[in-house]
Order: structure tokens, then sequence, then C-alpha cells
């Protein structure tokens, strides 16, 4: 896939916008969070800010592929310790993920996102009140349980705090 003929500057001209274009970016998502994987925040930050971009322009800021860049941008902020850019982005991506009425798992997934930046910054009762949203059920519970597993579990629990009274 040639794409050096259709650079202007930094930008791919209007020709690359398409099916192909868009498998390049998830292309540049995957290779971000490979890059994370092992470490290198700031290249997996690099790229993942190009594809935030050029998806918002092409698709607009609540569209599900936008949205799961932002919850990307806001795990590695997560892994760099910066509080304040991992709240802000997970709560873009919940508030996008509720406004554009998506699934219950999709909402868990960046409330998730939000009650750990709401632990980075220091504020673990803001981080239990979120967490204390995030319900498995459904039919995709049990898909949901094994994504978080023990691990993602045990922290939610703690996030949780003890149980309320009836």
């Amino acid at each position: 896939y040639e794409i050096s003929a259709c650079l202007v500057g930094s930008e791919m001209c209007i020709r690359d916008r398409g099916p192909d274009h868009e498998r390049s970016l998830a292309a540049e998502v995957t290779l971000a969070e490979a890059e994370l994987m092992v470490g290198d925040t700031r290249r997996a930050r690099d790229m993942t800010l190009r594809v935030l971009r050029l998806r918002t322009e092409a698709l607009g800021p609540e569209h599900n592929l936008v949205v799961e860049v932002l919850l990307l941008l806001a795990k590695i902020a997560i892994r760099d310790a910066d509080a304040r850019e991992a709240l802000a982005r997970a709560q873009a991506a919940l508030e996008a993920r509720v406004a554009s009425g998506e699934s219950k798992r999709l909402v868990n997934a960046a409330r998730f996102f939000v009650a750990q930046a709401y632990v980075l910054a220091g504020e673990p009762q803001a981080a239990g009140a979120v967490a204390r949203q995030i319900v498995f059920e459904g039919p995709l519970a049990g898909e949901l349980r094994g994504w978080c597993v023990s691990d993602c579990q045990a922290e939610l629990a703690e996030l949780r705090g003890p149980p309320t009274p009836p």
C-alpha cells in the first residue's frame, strides 16, 4: 500500500479516505497498543493522537471509532500517571457513549477507565461512585466477566468499597 505519493505535508490526500484508509488507521491503533505494551507511551500517544485527529475529522467526535481512540489515550495517560489527561479522555469517551446510546458493555468499559483515572487522581470516593455503576448483566455478561479477569474484579471490588446496607 503506497501512500508516499499521496502525502501532502503530514496529511493523506482525499483519495486515501475510505475503507483502505480506515484499515490503515486501525492498523496504526493496533501498533500503538503494541507500543504501549512494550512501554513506549510517547510513541503510542503520538500515533493515537494522529488517528484521533483523522478519525474525528472524517467521522465526527461522537463516532464509536473516535471514542475507542479516546479510551486508548486514557489508557496511555494512566500508564504515564497523568491523572488529568486520563480523566479528561475517559470522561469524554463515557459521555459520548452514553449520549449515543451505546450498549451497557461499552458504557461500562468507559466507566472502568473513568474509575481508574479517579484512583490515579487520588479521588477514591469518585472512583467508587463510578465503579458502583458498572454492572455485569445481560447476554454479554459472561463476555464482560471474561474480559474483566480476577485482577480487574478485585480492583472493582476495592473501588466499590463495602456494600451499603439496603
